[in-house]
């Protein structure tokens, strides 16, 4: 941003303080919503959605897959309720556009704040609060380790590996990585819906590009999401004393998420580190001989000029984010058999527990599920060998919400008591 405009050195990305107390404004401020904004003449909003100014396909095995994620030269990115995968329409002809940023902000809303209660609502059965994207920033400044807060597949291996603790019924703390809510902010602006009872409706074909891999980067808002979490993981590395070069360490006994998927650079396999190269960003003058940045040159963000001001996560809180945090967990159920080569698009796997009346009732969009004595009661699971018979495993795909195409039930799920 700086070299795009060398007048203006003290120009920073602002990011989204996702975090922040929204009871009175909404998520998202307006200058992400409102479709114009006068400067210099002319009135579109450039965060509000991008044009493309050349049609762009993806390069997938199956020609179907190439034509929905193709871009028409003209063609806007677009967010929740709307769809911007091309076999969808969102929701444009039954909505006033006037009502969408209401509608995006409410969905946003409840993923933010979202939690789960068992039981009727008379008498709500109060559980840890583990599944609110809030609490999940925050619970991820806990993780001891960066290779535990830095993405999903070394948690659930750490956790795997915790199971003697587990069955010890010893002291426990919850942990997630930071790539835990980063996913669900892109769901929540792409338009997964995330809810229940007297929540906002949910709208059938929405499927916005943030909520998908090969168009997220296309929206404006992917930056000051992106941002936030730059803002997020400098707040982790100050808290635990990790702001220096070298002093970051990948834990390789932990394989899961530590290895290459491949690269320009790199081999499928290849063993992630700090100082692998972080291609294609070339260090100056290295144009000849290319030397791409490593981790290791980017620890501390203040050697590259910028640093953060207070946000959401520096504020103290108003109450326990998890209850207890050191409630001991009785039992972690690891669902797993379900391959992204299966299903075209986003999906988000859903577990959902059947209650001793006889009801439903969705605990997660994760693929481990805690159950301390709380849930073990809600659910009336006596002994953790009761829980996997009271679970159902679905997969939601992308733009399916009515209730004869939600979801479908995998056939069979593969549940993991430990």
């Amino acid at each position: 941003m700086r070299r795009a405009v060398p007048d203006a050195p003290d120009l920073a990305l602002p990011f989204l303080n996702e975090c922040r107390p929204f009871d009175q404004n909404p998520p998202l401020p307006w200058i992400l919503t409102n479709p114009t904004f006068d400067l210099d003449g002319d009135n579109t909003n450039p965060l509000y959605s991008y044009k493309f100014q050349k049609g762009v396909a993806d390069n997938h095995e199956k020609p179907s897959d190439a034509q929905r994620y193709s871009k028409s030269t003209g063609s806007q990115t677009a967010r929740y309720p709307l769809a911007g995968v091309a076999d969808l329409n969102g929701d444009k002809s039954t909505n006033d556009p006037a009502n969408h940023p209401s509608i995006l902000n409410g969905n946003i809303a409840v993923w933010l704040n979202g939690k789960v209660q068992l039981g009727n609502k008379a008498s709500p059965t109060p559980i840890p609060d583990t599944v609110s994207v809030v609490a999940r920033y925050k619970v991820s400044l806990d993780a001891p380790d960066y290779t535990l807060f830095s993405n999903k597949a070394s948690r659930g291996e750490w956790l795997h590996k915790m199971r003697g603790t587990l069955q010890n019924k010893a002291p426990f703390k919850f942990h997630t990585s930071l790539e835990d809510p980063h996913n669900a902010v892109h769901l929540a602006i792409g338009g997964f819906y995330q809810g229940g009872e007297d929540k906002a409706k949910p709208i059938e074909g929405a499927h916005g590009d943030m909520g998908e891999n090969e168009t997220a980067s296309f929206d404006p808002i992917f930056f000051l999401h992106h941002a936030f979490i730059d803002y997020v993981f400098w707040t982790w590395q100050v808290k635990h004393d990790l702001t220096q070069a070298g002093s970051l360490s990948v834990e390789y006994d932990i394989t899961a998420g530590t290895l290459s998927a491949g690269s320009p650079v790199l081999p499928p396999g290849s063993k992630l580190g700090m100082i692998s190269p972080l291609a294609p960003f070339l260090k100056s003058g290295s144009v000849s001989e290319p030397m791409f940045y490593t981790s290791d040159d980017i620890t501390n963000i203040t050697q590259l000029g910028y640093g953060y001001g207070e946000g959401s996560l520096d504020l103290p809180t108003s109450g326990p984010v998890l209850g207890d945090p050191e409630l001991p967990l009785l039992a972690v159920a690891r669902v797993s058999g379900i391959s992204t080569k299966d299903h075209e698009g986003s999906f988000v796997i859903r577990t959902s527990a059947k209650l001793p009346d006889g009801r439903e009732n969705k605990l997660e969009t994760f693929t481990y599920i805690h159950f301390g004595e709380d849930l073990m009661r809600a659910i009336g699971a006596e002994r953790k060998e009761d829980i996997q018979s009271k679970l159902t495993v679905s997969v939601q795909k992308r733009g399916q919400f009515s209730p004869a195409k939600d979801s479908f039930a995998v056939t069979q799920p593969m549940i993991e008591i430990f």
